[in-house]
Order: C-alpha cells, then sequence, then structure tokens
C-alpha cells in the first residue's frame, strides 16, 4: 500500500521524548489523499505529507541532506572520472611499443586510435556496469535498517543508469584519445625504441 509520513513541529511530550515523524501506512484499494485530509482534519497541528519527495516543503534539514548528497555524488564521480583517465593514459603509454609494431606492420593511424577507443569504451562501461551494481546493492544493504527503510524509498528510474553509462563513455574517450593521438604521432621507429 502507499505510505503517508507524518511530520509534525517537534513535538514535546511532560518527558524528553521527541516526536518528529509518524508514518502511516495505507491498505491497498485506499486513496491516500482522503486519508491526508482526514488526519489533517482531525489533528491540525500536524503537517500531512502524501510521498516523502514532499519533505523538502516541511522540513529544511532534508533539502540540506539533498544537497550534501548531490555535493558527495559530484565529488564522487570527479575521483572516479581521474582516477579511469589516469588508468587509461597509463595503458595507452604502456602500449606505445605494441602501436609502433601495428604501424610497421602497415597499420593506419586512425586504425589504431579507433581500436585504442573501443578498448577503452568497453572497459569503462564495464566498469559502470559493476558500479552500479555495487551501488544498487549498497542501497538495498542499507534498507535493512528499519528506521532507514520505513523513510526512504529507493528509486531507480532509467536515466539514472543511462547517465551512469554516459560518463563511463565520456571518460573512457577522454581518457585515451590523447595518449592514442600522441602514441600514433610517433614514427614507428621512436615508438618501438619507446621504453
Amino acid at each position: 500500500g502507499a505510505v503517508i509520513p507524518l511530520v509534525t513541529a517537534q513535538l514535546l511530550s511532560s518527558k524528553t521524548n521527541v516526536v518528529t515523524a509518524v508514518h502511516v501506512t495505507v491498505r491497498s484499494g485506499i486513496d491516500p489523499h482522503r486519508v491526508a485530509v482526514a488526519i489533517e482534519d482531525r489533528h491540525p497541528q500536524l503537517a500531512v505529507l502524501e510521498s516523502s519527495g514532499d519533505y523538502g516543503e516541511v522540513d529544511q534539514g532534508f533539502e540540506i541532506l539533498a544537497a550534501a548528497n548531490l555535493a558527495i555524488s559530484v565529488l564522487a564521480v570527479g575521483i572516479g572520472a581521474i582516477g579511469v583517465m589516469n588508468t587509461m593514459i597509463m595503458s595507452v603509454f604502456e602500449r606505445t611499443r605494441e602501436i609502433g609494431i601495428f604501424r610497421a606492420v602497415g597499420w593506419r593511424g586512425s586504425r589504431i586510435i579507433r581500436m585504442v577507443l573501443v578498448e577503452s569504451i568497453a572497459l569503462c562501461l564495464l566498469a559502470a556496469l559493476l558500479g552500479v551494481g555495487l551501488g544498487v546493492a549498497a542501497s538495498r544493504a542499507v534498507l535493512l535498517v528499519p528506521s532507514i527503510s520505513a523513510l526512504l524509498v529507493p528509486a531507480y528510474p532509467p536515466d539514472v543508469f543511462l547517465r551512469a553509462a554516459l560518463v563511463g563513455v565520456a571518460v573512457a574517450l577522454v581518457g585515451a584519445l590523447y595518449p592514442a593521438i600522441r602514441a600514433v604521432r610517433l614514427s614507428p621507429m621512436e615508438a618501438l625504441r619507446h621504453e
């Protein structure tokens, strides 16, 4: 059924307990909006929300949490991108002799660049797929904590997975294109002498 979270303005009891939220689960087939209206009519001091996405309108703490989540995500993507680019650059530099051999036997520069980019994209897509799997598993593991599972409902919209794939491809292209072009610009003899 649907879940209706009820947020209060920190009701204080005579003891030291503080109630900040109450969650009401509605049976299937019952309209959550009608239940929310009925609760508000009976208890006007309560702020009733019909979905967890409305928390930001009532509690500024959730807005801060969302902003921190975005900042951490951007930082994680940035650090991951730098790591992947460094790996791809080192991989291509270490293959300079191999590229020199390909050039010596008649491979064109465009074919070598295409080969390096395809390998790089395949590697980064595999890493993105593994990362998405670990992310979904981690979010499921967090939901094993009852207090968190009562508050948060994970969503996995397709655009999240599409963005992960696009970031993986972009990082692969940026990380492999420069060293591949540099290696192709070397003459076959220079590339073969490369250590």
